[in-house]
């Protein structure tokens, strides 16, 4: 399948950390890294995607990820956006006639 996009799992029991103190700096400092990572690709996301039109978030998706369209099905991709699976189809017919008018 061409473009396969790859995810990565980390699972971690949760007994090795309830009522245990964290006792080593590496472990701690992963944690830590792991936390603030994942702050600033949410503060990204939603500056991203919050604030901005839908027109402007599905060009956005179109722009970084390209490939998306082939490989997820519209009702997800509309979900992401924060949109109606109607509004997405509407946004896509708009976006591919503006396209077509400025090739012309």
């Amino acid at each position: 399948m061409p473009g396969k996009i790859f995810s990565a799992v980390f699972i971690i029991k949760k007994g090795i950390f309830v009522g245990k103190e964290i006792n080593t700096l590496e472990l701690a400092n992963w944690g830590r890294k792991l936390v603030e990572r994942h702050f600033l690709e949410m503060d990204s996301w939603l500056i991203s995607y919050s604030i901005p039109r839908a027109e402007a978030r599905y060009e956005t998706l179109l722009r970084k990820n390209p490939e998306i369209l082939q490989q997820i099905p519209l009702k997800h991709i509309a979900t992401y956006l924060w949109i109606t699976p109607q509004s997405l189809s509407r946004i896509r017919a708009e976006y591919r006639k503006r396209k077509t008018k400025y090739k012309t």
